[in-house]
């Protein structure tokens, strides 16, 4: 789906893109889409690497207690508490993940109307759809999730459309994939090549795939020239998938490899998974 504001973002990519496309494998092609493979351009990780990937570090004023005592002392902002439910959801490399612990910070602060309400109801409704730290209940989930969307939480659009999609409903998964993409998300528009290439809906037009994945590719590239190195995992996970593409272990290691050096957990089990094949 390209638009002129999906255009305009293409000429902002610029210069990292055309790094990237210098860099391209010529020698693997694509299963449906005719789109070489992309390498990652040489990048200094310490210098060009804005954004931690691995942000689920406690701030100071709340790394030294022990929450799972927690009892409500002492008090909590909205923000520590959502802060403390994020990081209990996610887990890290120094707390263990604890959804449970998770849910009780979150519904304490979505209980508080704010801005801070809304993320709250963001994150207990992916729990609430993944059935972690609390039963799984998918209407729960969708409620959560509606409100979070009407507040204007992006992602909130994206969950309710992976959940359509995962119903079999389709055409209400796209619509709500078409929504986030006008909000320049790559996933969003990775999701809705996916569902045209495999003809779970019919496109806007035959070129819709191609024209889809390769905005998307060029967004999480722009992004990547901003500093934002979650697009190195991402791009390498691309190639994992076999959707669209051909899942290629040769060309998903390196960009995954660069994000772990950028400090991704998730980058290192995916590594992982690709060593034991």
């Amino acid at each position: 789906m390209i638009t002129r504001s999906s255009q305009h973002v293409w000429q902002k990519a610029g210069g990292i893109i055309l790094t990237a496309l210098l860099c391209m494998s010529a020698d693997v092609q694509a299963k449906i889409i005719d789109i070489p493979a992309l390498k990652p351009p040489a990048i200094d990780i310490k210098t060009q690497c804005k954004m931690v990937m691995s942000s689920t570090t406690l701030p100071p004023e709340l790394a030294k207690q022990d929450w799972k005592k927690w009892n409500g002392s002492p008090a909590l902002t909205p923000d520590q508490l959502v802060t403390l439910g994020r990081y209990y959801s996610l887990g890290s490399e120094i707390a263990s993940y604890d959804p449970v612990l998770a849910v009780k910070f979150l519904k304490k602060a979505a209980a508080i109307t704010g801005l801070h309400q809304k993320r709250a109801e963001l994150m207990l409704g992916k729990l609430y759809q993944r059935g972690e730290g609390v039963a799984q209940d998918s209407e729960e989930a969708k409620r959560l999730l509606n409100s979070a969307m009407k507040a204007g939480m992006m992602s909130a659009t994206y969950q309710l459309a992976m959940m359509a999609e995962k119903e079999g409903s389709y055409d209400v998964a796209a619509t709500f994939y078409q929504r986030e993409a006008q909000n320049a998300s790559a996933k969003a528009l990775i999701a809705l090549a996916v569902l045209y290439d495999e003809g779970l809906v019919v496109p806007e037009n035959e070129h819709a795939a191609r024209d889809n994945f390769i905005l998307a590719q060029n967004l999480m590239l722009e992004r990547l020239g901003r500093g934002d190195c979650n697009a190195l995992y991402t791009i390498g996970l691309l190639y994992m998938r076999d959707k669209v593409i051909p899942r290629n272990g040769a060309v998903a290691a390196p960009w995954l490899e660069k994000a772990v050096e950028a400090g991704s957990v998730k980058s290192m089990m995916r590594l992982s998974e690709l060593y034991k094949l």
